[in-house]
């Protein structure tokens, strides 16, 4: 079994919109403090969000943008070491 690491807290992972933050930008309650991510895969980040957005997300020196098709986007980051 791989191992797991902890995020303390999503800090890290930061939504941005083309202007100032939008309320129409959201992830779903899986994602939260204290969560764990699978180490050595690929990490799906997801949600929704307004046609006109663009979503940034930034997570362990990672930075991804996606824009929202059918008022939903994802990006995939690469895979994080285990236990960092």
């Amino acid at each position: 079994m791989r191992d797991l690491w902890e995020c303390s807290m999503l800090v890290g992972l930061v939504l941005v919109s083309a202007g100032p933050l939008s309320a129409d930008v959201a992830l779903p309650p899986i994602f939260s403090d204290n969560m764990l991510l699978q180490g050595e895969l690929p990490v799906p980040i997801f949600g929704t969000a307004a046609a006109d957005e663009t979503v940034t997300v930034e997570l362990a020196g990672q930075k991804k943008t996606a824009r929202p098709e059918g008022g939903k986007w994802k990006v995939v980051l690469d895979p994080l070491k285990a236990g960092d």
